[in-house]
């Protein structure tokens, strides 16, 4: 899978805040978010949007996913991600909308994260998760690709671990996309990687244990639409981390379940 990435500015990106935070799945976020810390109808910090065009040898052209992805930040304590995925060329017409929401909570010596997941307007996910004290939130310079090399322009990005064809590697990327952050090479993330279900490979993280999770699901069932389960299992999974890679994989199995669930 290649990604050809961008990013929105000026005018556009008023245009894309305008029609994304006036839908209804974004009110409902505003009502989960406020479940927490009032938002009171008050302007975002900061903003950030990217455009994303996906091609995948292994899939025809009207197959192809286009991604625009919105960040907003709130002071420092509230950051959400609206993503559309559209299939522009397909007969269907299909679409996805999801909308990522963080909220840190300062309680005694700990912070609180507070995560929820509105997917085509439905709460899909939400958790509150204990964090390092000084955990932060941060809008990224770009999404995360996986990148080896110091460039990390991302404009157009080969992610082998998603190749769907057969010849796909283990994952490796950088968190947010950061090239002055490590290079996390996952021994269970991607095709073609892991040990089959078993336990000759360790974990790296608790991401890469989401993605064994998920070869044994898909090694105990044949295709879809029966791996439809196993593909919203590990979504939930990932959910639940804040590792490198983990939004990209996330994406990954959202366009695998559009085209086949």
């Amino acid at each position: 899978m290649s990604i050809y990435e961008r990013v929105i500015t000026g005018d556009e990106l008023s245009t894309l805040i305008s029609s994304f935070t006036n839908r209804e799945s974004f009110k409902l976020a505003v009502e989960k978010i406020e479940e927490t810390t009032p938002l009171d109808d008050r302007a975002h910090d900061e903003s950030k949007g990217f455009e994303v065009i996906h091609e995948d040898k292994a899939e025809k052209e009207d197959e192809i996913p286009h991604e625009t992805t919105l960040y907003l930040k709130y002071a420092d304590n509230i950051l959400i991600k609206l993503t559309e995925l559209v299939w522009k060329k397909s007969e269907n017409s299909k679409s996805f909308f999801t909308i990522d929401s963080e909220v840190l909570e300062k309680k005694d010596a700990k912070t609180v994260k507070h995560k929820t997941s509105i997917d085509d307007g439905v709460v899909a996910f939400s958790k509150s998760i204990d964090k390092p004290v000084d955990t932060e939130l941060v809008i990224p310079d770009y999404l995360e690709v996986s990148n080896k090399e110091g460039d990390i322009s991302a404009q157009d990005t080969d992610i082998y671990c998603f190749q769907w064809d057969g010849t796909g590697t283990c994952c490796e990327f950088r968190y947010n996309g950061d090239r002055d952050n490590p290079l996390v090479t996952y021994n269970w993330c991607g095709e073609n990687c892991g040990g089959g279900c078993t336990d000759l490979l360790e974990t790296v993280n608790f991401l890469d244990a989401c993605c064994k999770i998920h070869d044994c699901c898909y090694k105990e069932t044949p295709g879809y639409p029966l791996r439809c389960s196993c593909d919203q299992d590990f979504i939930d999974c990932a959910r639940l981390t804040d590792e490198a890679g983990g939004s990209r994989m996330i994406i990954a199995f959202q366009i695998q379940m559009t085209r086949h669930c």
